[in-house]
């Protein structure tokens, strides 16, 4: 048997890969499978013996000879299943993607839309140009216009709104500019002083207004001592939630003192109180104060309101506005500075306001008995000052009332700007509230 099998061995080709003997076999390269069936000599002498069958594992039966085949098809099915799922996944990507583009684009549409619907509607309701104001649109400028202008500012206590009703009023009479582009006021550099202001204009039908707002109490201060803004008038605001304050007192002080002879009063914010007795309250308390600063406290108009409902669109409190306009085209008139003739003085009740070394002014305080050059742009004249009871000193970028007394006359009215000059630069300016000798 031994040598049967040997003979038999060596005609016999084996598999290299399975060990099995095979004839003139061909294979497929692809999935290992004979492609064409030689005779598969099997050693005489040898008894078949099958092998157990392993559940799920492909054989093929050739010859009477059970062969395990090995297929490497599972692997193959494995990459193409992953290539499928691979390309769903990019096809379903592109149509998510594509679906909230066009989800964008329709609500960008929708916005745009809307926003044009609103704008119109606010346009058509209050009759206002399409056209915004910016930042640069704020510097000051001459009127050349046929109306008669008014130089007007909004002044009172830090908070009160002043700056929001500013803005209606440009929203209702002018080109629109809004209360942060007003707030973001430009930095002017006149007579001698530094301060921020923003430059408005807007026109009723029979003035034309160019307005001053202010961002700070300073800014107010100084702008009008310097005579850098002269006003034909002033809207005062106080906020009927406070009433009168410190600030408010000040203004109404400076604004005397610079000539202005006629005021307006808006109280805002009366949205926020619902009782009529108190509201009434804080309009007595206002007509008594502008009273004890020499403007006619029961004749000056006062007007209630709200201005941030009025930019809103309310339609009663665009009424108030369009009432303000209407007391200050009545009330307000141009200042042409008849103050008084102008005189021969050597003594004056004053106001100034002290420079900062960043302005160009002092770095350190004067004291009583300090004496400046006084000059009034065609005469010059040596002084000495007298402070107010109490006061000792005054430092750089405080205002304040004093008495100048002049080595010699010079020639000057109530109302007329004036400055402090030492060793050539401006340390003060202020502007005359008396003439005492």
């Amino acid at each position: 048997m031994d040598n049967n099998l040997n003979n038999n061995n060596n005609n016999i080709n084996f598999d290299p890969m399975t060990g099995q003997p095979i004839n003139n076999v061909n294979f497929d390269p692809m999935t290992g499978l004979p492609v064409n069936n030689g005779n598969i000599q099997q050693p005489t002498g040898i008894v078949n013996q099958q092998e157990p069958v392993v559940q799920n594992t492909p054989v093929q039966q050739m010859n009477g000879v059970v062969q395990e085949s090995v297929v490497p098809k599972k692997n193959n099915t494995i990459f193409i299943v992953i290539a499928v799922l691979v390309v769903v996944a990019i096809v379903v990507g592109i149509l998510l993607l594509g679906g909230k583009k066009d989800k964008a684009n329709v609500n960008n549409t929708e916005i745009n839309n809307n926003q044009t619907n609103n704008n119109e509607s606010n346009n058509t309701e209050n009759n206002i140009e399409t056209n915004v104001g910016n930042s640069s649109d704020l510097v000051e400028k001459e009127y050349t216009g046929d109306k008669q202008n008014l130089y007007v500012a909004t002044v009172g206590h830090v908070d009160h709104g002043k700056t929001t009703l500013t803005s209606a009023l440009t929203k209702l009479y002018g080109k629109y500019v809004s209360s942060d582009v007003i707030s973001s006021s430009p930095e002017v550099k006149k007579e001698g002083v530094v301060y921020n202001a923003s430059f408005l204009e807007y026109e009723s039908n029979s003035n034309h207004y160019s307005h001053y707002d202010m961002p700070s109490n300073a800014d107010i201060i100084k702008s009008l001592l310097s005579g850098s803004v002269r006003l034909d008038g002033a809207i005062l605001v106080v906020s009927a939630t406070d009433g009168p304050m410190a600030q408010t007192r000040e203004h109404l002080r400076v604004l005397k003192n610079v000539g202005v002879s006629k005021i307006v009063v808006y109280m805002s914010k009366c949205d926020m109180i619902d009782d009529q007795d108190l509201l009434n309250l804080v309009e007595m308390e206002i007509r008594d104060l502008i009273n004890e600063y020499g403007f006619d406290g029961d004749n000056t108009p006062v007007v209630r309101g709200s201005a941030l409902k009025a930019l809103e669109g309310d339609k009663n409190e665009v009424e108030n506005i369009r009432k303000l306009v209407n007391m200050m085209d009545k009330w307000l008139i141009k200042n042409n500075d008849n103050s008084g003739k102008a005189v021969a003085s050597t003594k004056l009740g004053v106001e100034v306001y002290v420079l900062t070394k960043e302005e160009g002014g002092r770095h350190t305080p004067f004291f009583a008995g300090y004496r400046p050059v006084v000059s009034n742009g065609s005469e010059k004249e040596s002084a000495s000052i007298t402070l107010p009871e109490g006061v000792e000193m005054v430092m750089p970028g405080d205002y304040i009332d004093m008495t100048v007394t002049l080595d010699k006359a010079m020639t000057f009215k109530k109302g007329d700007y004036f400055k402090f000059m030492e060793g050539g630069i401006i340390t003060a300016v202020g502007v005359v509230n008396s003439i005492i000798e």
